[in-house]
């Protein structure tokens, strides 16, 4: 048996190739190339979806690329870093040396890039951008930590190591991440190297409160005796930082008269946030998809005011806000014709003299603030000049206070459900209360049972109270969409002769009523509500076969009147509900809910049967009353 050290120096003198362990290509022709780019290209596939290849180029940004690969395509791909095309597929020509032929590189071979790029996502798998690319702002990752991402760097905070701990926070660059793609992106204002004291909090806190805000309750707070709207405010703006990171957005609606501080306050927040805002005056819900695309900045919206010329603009922005309560997605067109799905994930702020007519699911996401006029000869404001160093200060503490996050918000919304407080409201103010937390003090609040053992107060429990005020304003103007279409249509005014007053459609109803009860001629007031497509019936006591009209007679049994609502083809409804949130036919929608409503029936209103809906009179006016006032007309025209 040889010597081993002879055997070792045999077989380094004679080296041998490694063996092919590739495989076989489809055709057998050669063996199959995985394309694995190595350690050193400048350029990192992320997989493929259907016909599309993704990519981190040079710089990091997220492109997708289809089959073809021009070669311009290829050369934007690599950027200044293209030689390395040049050393991994080059392109040779021949040429003719005093020392014979010579091969040269002039570039790179496109067809071989081509292959080997798209051979390398094909390695990588399926990608789908939607749920795995991440734009600029916070979100949160699959173990709870908080992602800030700057665009140019991600701040990565409340990590957890293999034992379960706490991980100190750090900066990354951007790229792939855990399961995530972070592309590089024009960089955001960078949180501060140290977090802010919760002084700072407190001092912004007492700033806020300097604007005259109508008063609802006042709490007490880091700063003092503060109004409850300023505090809330001071809570939305921590919230729209990590926006991307919770799992319910809440949003606010500051609204005050002209000179009530507004526009100042918009510039106080700018000023806090920077670039972690999109602020703007007049864009529409299409400008605030393009602005944002994936990134989950906070939108803020000075002057949104209600008005018959913008008022279905507003609402879709309104709708985009909701959508973006919970997250949710929506999907467009886009210039290649083919469908690009949007994920909102930002806090809004509108800011108007009068807030628009909110329907009860948006009523319920959004908090309304309410500013008061300064009183005359009160100071102008003046901002302190360190904002921008406080919102950085203020930016690196909520990322160190946010692995308390969450049990800070089941402690505020165990509270809210304590006294009371439905689920969508623990959702809405609880994510507000506990965001406000973060920066106002270094712990979580102590649970009631030991902050009554040790003697302390229960901050949660007294900001909770001091919520009643608040909220019993936003349950008030939270009715549902049916309730409101009924007040709606009972109170608008129709049209009258010339020096006649306009009544509401209520009062007409309610003067048809006294005559069905006095046994009046009924036809002046049932014209005049035919004419915009109203009517008043009775259901037939056959209704169920669908005889005659559907079963409607005019029979005017008092206690049994419905109105009939006619539906969208009938062009005296349209006008009444036209420029509301019930135009083109939705009040049908809205009018069927109704408890007792009935519907697909067929009535008369002055020409050809028309489809409607028969809401019961009771719904519109107040019967009993009404029957009170008829027997009062009766004496008084009885006297007459």
């Amino acid at each position: 048996m040889s010597d081993p050290l002879d055997q070792i120096a045999s077989l380094a003198s004679a080296p041998r190739d490694a063996p092919d362990l590739r495989g076989a290509a489809p055709d057998g022709s050669e063996a199959f190339d995985v394309a694995h780019l190595g350690e050193d290209c400048p350029v990192q596939p992320l997989g493929f979806l259907k016909q599309k290849n993704y990519f981190l180029d040079w710089k990091g940004q997220l492109i997708d690329l289809g089959t073809e690969f021009r070669k311009g395509e290829v050369m934007q791909l690599f950027g200044l870093k293209m030689k390395w095309l040049e050393h991994r597929w080059p392109q040779k020509k021949k040429i003719e040396t005093k020392q014979g032929e010579e091969w040269i590189v002039i570039g790179f071979d496109q067809k071989l890039a081509q292959e080997g790029l798209i051979m390398a996502c094909a390695c990588r798998g399926l990608f789908d951008p939607t749920g795995k690319a991440r734009g600029r702002g916070a979100h949160r990752g699959d173990g709870g930590e908080l992602a800030l991402h700057c665009g140019d760097a991600v701040l990565l905070s409340g990590r957890r190591g293999t034992r379960n701990n706490l991980l100190k926070s750090s900066w990354m660059k951007p790229g792939l991440i855990g399961d995530y793609v972070y592309p590089t992106a024009p960089g955001l204002a960078h949180p501060a190297d140290e977090p802010a004291r919760s002084s700072v909090g407190a001092q912004v806190l007492k700033l806020l409160d300097s604007w005259n805000w109508k008063a609802r309750g006042r709490v007490s707070s880091a700063a003092g005796e503060v109004a409850i709207d300023a505090y809330l405010l001071l809570c939305w703006m921590v919230a729209a930082t990590i926006g991307g990171a919770l799992r319910n957005r809440p949003h606010i609606w500051v609204t005050g008269p002209s000179g009530a501080g507004k526009t100042t306050l918009q510039r106080l927040l700018r000023e806090l946030m920077g670039d972690w805002g999109v602020f703007t005056e007049d864009a529409t819900e299409a400008g605030v998809r393009q602005l944002l695309d994936q990134d989950t900045l906070a939108v803020m919206f000075d002057e949104i005011e209600p008005d018959e010329g913008n008022g279905e603009v507003h609402m879709k922005i309104v709708k985009l806000a909701r959508l973006a309560y919970s997250g949710g997605g929506s999907v467009r067109g886009s210039q290649d014709h083919k469908a690009k799905q949007f994920v909102a994930k930002s806090c809004f702020l509108f800011s108007s003299i009068h807030h628009h007519e909110l329907p009860a699911q948006d009523r319920n996401r959004i908090a309304v603030l309410n500013l008061s006029k300064f009183p005359p000869q009160t100071p102008q404001l003046m901002l302190p000049a360190m904002l921008k160093d406080w919102g950085a200060g203020l930016r690196r503490r909520i990322a160190e206070q946010w692995p308390r996050f969450d049990q800070t918000l089941a402690l505020y919304q165990a509270e809210m459900l304590r006294q009371g407080y439905a689920g969508r409201e623990q959702d809405t103010y609880g994510t507000l209360l506990a965001c406000g937390d973060l920066i106002l003090h270094d712990e979580a609040p102590p649970e009631a049972i030991q902050a009554s053992l040790n003697g302390d107060p229960d901050r949660c429990a007294a900001l909770v109270r001091n919520l009643a005020r608040v909220l019993d304003s936003a349950r008030a103007e939270a009715e549902d969409t049916t309730e409101r279409a009924l007040k709606y249509l009972a109170s608008h005014r129709l049209p009258a002769r010339g020096g006649d007053q306009q009544e509401t459609i209520g009062r007409w109803i309610a003067k048809a009523f006294h005559n069905v009860i006095n046994k009046n001629d009924v036809r002046g007031p049932r014209d005049k509500l035919l004419t915009h497509g109203l009517r008043l019936v009775n259901l037939a006591p056959d209704h169920d076969r669908g005889n005659g009209q559907g079963g409607l007679v005019e029979a005017f049994l008092p206690d049994t009147l419905y109105l009939a609502v006619a539906n969208k083809t009938n062009k005296g409804v349209a006008e009444i509900f036209a420029g509301s949130m019930w135009h083109g036919g939705v009040w049908t929608q809205s009018l069927a809910l109704t408890p007792g409503a009935v519907v697909n029936k067929k009535s008369r209103f002055g020409g050809p049967a028309e489809g409607c809906v028969l809401v019961p009179l009771a719904e519109m006016i107040d019967v009993e009353q009404a029957k009170i006032d008829a027997a009062q007309i009766a004496m008084f025209e009885g006297d007459g």
